[in-house]
């Protein structure tokens, strides 16, 4: 490649767009503030609907122009204004979007509210009169349960930890479930 090859080929991609991150002279920047500001931030306005929006993307726009505006070319500076306030205000209106759509989810979580302290006490209660009635079962029995309820295990690994068959488990664990619901509906009477 030559550096004519190369000369050209560069002012191929500042036509095209490709205008890389050179900053615009303050003077330039002025000089589009006062054509361009009134007709971009008009559009600004038809596209976001919003006054406050489409300020806060004006502001971007000409923000990025200052930043990456050097390299437009010569007349399509309109052009290139409003493609960065278009991109600009779609960007802003995904932000907005993602913002709503999170706002709705939150809202559609099922709201957790803490207990009464007659919900405490009734928990509570529940609690202690679990434990009474496991206290209360035949030693095997409490054994089958406490090894399946609180340390989470199959029958298979109780039967054998236990060295019995697995028949012999889930009867005590069925005769053990049979005696609590008696025994918790007993005091539910009283």
């Amino acid at each position: 490649m030559t550096e004519a090859d190369s000369e050209s080929g560069d002012d191929e991609r500042l036509e095209a767009g490709d205008i890389g991150h050179s900053p615009l002279d303050p003077g330039t920047w002025t000089t589009w503030h006062r054509q361009f500001s009134t007709n971009v931030k008009s559009f600004l306005l038809s596209v976001l609907r919003n006054e406050h929006a489409a300020e806060e993307v004006f502001q971007a726009t000409f923000s990025k122009a200052l930043t990456h505006g050097g390299n437009v070319a010569s007349g399509s500076e309109k052009a290139w204004l409003f493609r960065v306030a278009f991109n600009e205000a779609m960007m802003l209106r995904r932000k907005l979007s993602n913002k709503q759509k999170a706002k709705e989810q939150i809202a559609q979580l099922p709201q957790r509210h803490a207990p009464s302290p007659d919900q405490e006490l009734l928990s509570w209660e529940s609690v202690q009169a679990v434990r009474i009635a496991l206290d209360e079962l035949p030693a095997e029995q409490a054994e089958v349960v406490r090894q399946r309820m609180y340390e989470n295990l199959t029958f298979q690994q109780i039967a054998d930890s236990l060295g019995l068959p697995l028949g012999t488990v889930l009867t005590r664990m069925r005769l053990a479930l049979i005696k609590l619901r008696q025994a918790l509906s007993d005091r539910n009477d009283s």
